[in-house]
């Protein structure tokens, strides 16, 4: 399976995430899933998805990045990652 990293996980990309084990496109231990505060992915983490508030670690480990931020964040997050891809 393909290590997967979703930066930028509130509805949407936790949505993708959800979708993409259920597809059995990937498994839950293959998907990082980042956000600024990981206290929101708890439950995910005892899912078995990996979590994280680095999305430059994040991306260095996978071979799929999905960015599901918000427009006004587009910027911040290509500049923050653009060296670790």
């Amino acid at each position: 399976m393909k290590k997967i990293a979703i930066i930028g996980s509130g509805n949407i990309g936790l949505s993708l995430a959800k979708g993409l084990v259920k597809a059995d496109f990937a498994k839950a231990e293959d998907i990082t899933l980042t956000r600024r505060n990981i206290d929101h992915l708890k439950a995910f983490a005892e899912a078995g998805f990996v979590v994280s508030n680095d999305n430059k670690h994040a991306v260095s480990n996978a071979e799929v990045v999905i960015l599901a931020v918000l427009p006004q964040q587009l910027n911040t997050v290509l500049d923050e990652i653009n060296s670790s891809i």
